[in-house]
């Protein structure tokens, strides 16, 4: 079975591949009522107008019953355009193929190997945390090393030269770090396991139906992009689009989302988890000197 950016991409295919069903139906009958006619059947042309009602079992997907079922804005997407290929089963959806914003915030499956040198001071530029009996990246420092290399708010670090980190203090951490070979520390990491993408689309606001306060997601919009792709409240914005937002003020990430495409994917992490990775390291400090660099894809 595909996988879906959003829920909208999954309503959009789903209707396209049930009209063609009804099209390949409707042909079908055509061809017979065709013939019936030709040998002086009882059916004539007249008869069509039974198979444009544009049902197929009990799914409708007439253009009013689009608008109700997606909204005015992504059903005019579909509308305004037949789907391409649907007789091979190609997707059809809102989210474009290459869409740099879901690109940039993967979070990928999997460990990968990173050699990082330090910079002409001796600093990697994050700052590791001990919590739950792993490390993680707590702070990447902007302009740095560790920024450069990709390094993210969230990533586990399973390694260190070699050496495994489960269940190391973050005193620890540190020293190990301090006082490895500025050429090149080997990293073994893990894409923020505590963290989660959606993907959204906008509506005729620009907006995707949910509000924030500090970066926490505080309150959501009935039947908005964010409720129907399962964005819940006491969750902390880590990302839009892939770029850190992480110590923004809330107008900063607001006019990051409005200058987005209308599709939007965020990164978010519970609330008490976020609380938890920052906590010895203080917001101010984050604020300040935060990386909110936008990832290359």
């Amino acid at each position: 079975m595909p996988l879906y950016p959003s829920l909208e991409d999954f309503e959009v295919d789903k209707m396209a591949h049930v009209q063609r069903a009804v099209e390949v139906k409707t042909q079908a009958a055509v061809q017979s009522m065709a013939v019936s006619g030709a040998s002086g059947g009882l059916y004539d042309w007249e008869s069509l107008d039974m198979l444009q009602q544009l049902m197929y079992g009990t799914t409708d997907i007439s253009p009013a019953a689009l608008k109700e079922e997606l909204g005015m804005e992504i059903a005019s997407l579909y509308i305004a355009g037949k789907p391409q290929d649907a007789e091979n089963r190609a997707l059809v959806s809102v989210t474009a193929p290459n869409n740099v914003g879901l690109a940039r915030a993967e979070i990928k499956q999997g460990v990968r190997p990173m050699l990082i040198a330090k910079d002409q001071k001796g600093v990697l530029g994050i700052a590791p945390v001990a919590w739950d009996s792993g490390v993680f990246v707590g702070f990447v420092w902007k302009g740095s090393t560790a920024s450069m290399a990709g390094l993210r708010f969230g990533d586990q670090i399973l390694r260190i030269n070699g050496e495994s980190t489960a269940s190391w203090k973050q005193a620890k951490v540190l020293k190990v770090l301090r006082s490895a070979d500025p050429s090149g520390i080997e990293l073994v990491v893990r894409d923020r396991p505590y963290a989660r993408c959606l993907t959204f689309q906008k509506d005729a606001h620009n907006l995707c139906g949910f509000g924030f306060k500090k970066g926490q997601i505080t309150s959501l919009v009935a039947e908005s992009s964010a409720v129907r792709n399962g964005l819940l409240t006491k969750h902390q914005l880590l990302e839009v689009n892939g770029q850190s937002v992480i110590g923004m003020n809330d107008k900063d990430i607001l006019a990051i989302i409005k200058e987005s495409p209308p599709t939007l994917t965020v990164t978010i992490a519970p609330y008490f988890i976020y609380k938890s990775m920052i906590a010895g390291i203080g917001f101010e400090r984050i604020k300040k000197f935060m990386d909110h660099s936008v990832p290359e894809v």
